[in-house]
Formats: C-alpha cells, structure tokens, sequence
C-alpha cells in the first residue's frame, strides 16, 4: 500500500478544527461609476455627538473590541456587509489584521473575514 505525504497546506494545519471556519469577503463589490453611500467623516450622526474616535476597520489593532458606527460604500456593498453581521450598534473583536488592511474579527459567535478594500468600508468606534 502506497502512503499519501502530507502536503505543505497539511503540514501548516495538521488537523484542522471545525471551530476554526469563518466567512471571508474580499475582492471588489464597489463600482467607480456609482455614488457612495453611508456616512462619512462628516455625518456620523450620533457617534459624532458622543465625540467617539471613528476609523476604518482596517485601522484597528489585533484585540481591540470596536462598535460598528457606519457602513460605507454603494449600496450593493452596504447590503453584503449588512447581510454578513456588520451592522450598526454590533460589538466586533479583531482578531488577526494584516499589514495590509485584511481583518478576521469576530460578531457574536461568528468569524469573518474582510480583504483591506472592504474592512475600509466598514467605519467602528474607538476601542471598547
């Protein structure tokens, strides 16, 4: 009999656990051509109001627990997010962040994945 090698994918996660599954969501829903929608730095309604610090999600350090204040984009993107956990008022805790923006964070019992584009369109609170 003819024992399969491991691969270098299954030498990196050897036994992979069903806990560890997420959503990830990258790529590019925006369209140039189609306005933006959502607040921005300028109509952050309440938030602004409590003069809480609002940033980016791709700006958010591994650790942080954040509320999500606004959903920014077309509303393609909006819904997708919206859809996914990512919704005003919701507590989110960044547990990996790469150098480039890309975000796992947790919702709830839920892990997602954003790509660096998309966690931009996402706009949280100061750490809680």
């Amino acid at each position: 009999m003819i024992k399969k090698l491991p691969s270098a994918i299954d030498r990196l996660n050897p036994s992979p656990r069903e806990d560890w599954s997420f959503t990830f969501l990258g790529g590019n829903l925006e369209r140039e051509a189609l306005p933006t929608y959502g607040a921005d730095d300028r109509d952050l309604g309440e938030a602004a109001s409590l003069e809480l610090s609002v940033m980016p999600l791709a700006k958010a350090q591994v650790g942080d627990r954040l509320c999500i204040v606004s959903l920014r984009g077309n509303p393609h993107t909006i819904q997708h997010l919206h859809h996914m956990g990512f919704c005003p008022g919701a507590e989110a805790q960044i547990i990996s962040r790469s150098l480039n923006g890309s975000v796992v964070v947790t919702i709830g019992d839920t892990r997602l994945g954003l790509g660096a584009r998309m966690s931009q369109q996402v706009m949280v609170s100061t750490p809680l």
